[in-house]
């Protein structure tokens, strides 16, 4: 029987690779990642039949590489597919806001907290990549 010793790298993501290049690798993907990744929340599906005032919510976590155009662009896209027009109508006869979003922190996108007295139909979770593949 032989000893051996074994050389790993650990990357700042935390995996281990057997050799330097492949964590020195790995850590660049993560930067890119961590540089074109933002956190949004989307406030959406408005009661409009005035029976309670319940709402969605949807935390997001978008990815957009440099190659896509801006995410402000992708959200709202996504938006419209996904919760209709901006604009909506109570009993379709007053205008109100359908959705809208603001950008929020990687902490408030891990650890989301409802506000007090807004009931919530749903609250949802969800990570989305705009305009290529992450790695």
């Amino acid at each position: 029987m032989t000893k051996e010793t074994v050389t790993m790298y650990r990357s700042d993501n935390g995996n281990l690779y057997q050799t330097e290049q492949l964590a020195l690798s790995a850590d660049k993907d993560y930067e890119k990642m961590a540089k074109y990744t933002t956190f949004w929340l989307v406030e959406h599906s408005p009661d409009l039949i005035q029976g309670g005032g319940y709402g969605g919510r949807t935390f997001i976590k978008a990815f957009c590489d440099d190659y896509a155009i801006d995410t402000l662009s992708w959200m709202n896209d996504y938006c419209f597919k996904n919760f209709g027009d901006k604009i909506q109508y109570i009993q379709n006869a007053y205008p109100i806001v359908g959705w809208s979003f603001v950008q929020i922190t990687q902490k408030d996108w891990e650890n989301p907290i409802d506000v007090p007295g807004l009931p919530r139909q749903n609250t949802n979770k969800l990570s989305i990549t705009f305009g290529g593949m992450a790695k």
